[in-house]
């Protein structure tokens, strides 16, 4: 087996090979914590499906456990680039990613009950899903697709051979813009801030009253018709007889023998007089 490059050996391994070859050897279909853990990572059973997205789970999954279990980590690169290097020299490895999501698919099936035709169909929509993966997989940069080092890093459309396909259409301009840059910038082609928000923060730093915005006073509006004597007497207490005068807020001192204070020309005029001028 051809051995991967420097870059993707993982340095706690002497032998990146015979790291790679344990990897791919453990018996991932016999382990069944391995196999309970990586249905709930796959989102139940009524979520596995035999596709690209979820083969890409599984082998992450097996990545994580295998580092647990042995304190190894694989690289996730380099490990799929020992496999492409297998299948070049005519190796064919075993792709666990699929023959593990068949084995998990036949088994929901069967507990299931599912109908023989929905199978059938299942099964052709994988294997057709699996063969488009394997010829990406195979012909993700091949010896023959890689770029002459003297022509650079690009191929003949322009495209970089080294971005990944699904970073091909992402935008290559700058999407964070610095605000105090551009702010300072001199041809003030475009304002930091819309300009009514700019409007406002130009108001409150200087203090000006700011446009659509109603000055509330600080005083508190009484109604004028409002004052602290009531017209009607209170009620008797239990122990209480009826007397004249008794029950009046004025005259009565409320049986502790404190002084009651009020105000009896409660609204002040010059108050009343303020509130109905604004």
């Amino acid at each position: 087996m051809a051995e991967p490059s420097s870059a993707d050996i993982p340095e706690s391994v002497e032998d990146p090979v015979a790291a790679y070859q344990a990897f791919h050897g453990y018996r991932w279909d016999l382990d069944k914590d391995f196999l309970g853990g990586l249905v709930l990572a796959l989102g139940g059973y009524h979520a596995l499906a035999q596709t690209a997205s979820q083969a890409d789970i599984v082998m992450h999954s097996r990545i994580f456990y295998y580092g647990r279990i042995s304190g190894i980590t694989v690289p996730y690169a380099g490990y799929r680039q020992w496999l492409r290097e297998c299948y070049q020299v005519g190796q064919q490895p075993r792709i666990w990613e699929w023959d593990l999501l068949e084995a998990l698919c036949n088994h929901r099936d069967k507990l299931t009950s599912a109908h023989s035709s929905s199978v059938a169909q299942r099964r052709e929509e994988a294997a057709a899903e699996k063969a488009r993966w394997m010829r990406g997989f195979l012909t993700f940069l091949t010896p023959q697709a890689q770029p002459d080092p003297s022509m650079g890093s690009e191929a003949s459309d322009g495209r970089n051979l080294s971005t990944p396909a699904w970073m091909a259409a992402a935008p290559k301009s700058e999407l964070y813009v610095d605000r105090r840059i551009a702010a300072s910038d001199d041809d003030g082609s475009s304002p930091a801030y819309p300009e009514r928000f700019a409007q406002i923060i130009r108001a409150v730093q200087t203090g000006e009253p700011v446009e659509g915005i109603v000055e509330i006073p600080d005083i508190v509006a009484r109604n004028p018709t409002t004052t602290p004597i009531g017209k009607m007497a209170r009620p008797l207490k239990p122990w209480e007889k009826a007397q004249t005068g008794v029950g009046t807020a004025l005259d009565d001192d409320g049986g502790n023998g404190v002084e009651v204070h009020l105000d009896p020309a409660f609204p002040d005029e010059e108050e009343v007089s303020a509130v109905s001028s604004t």
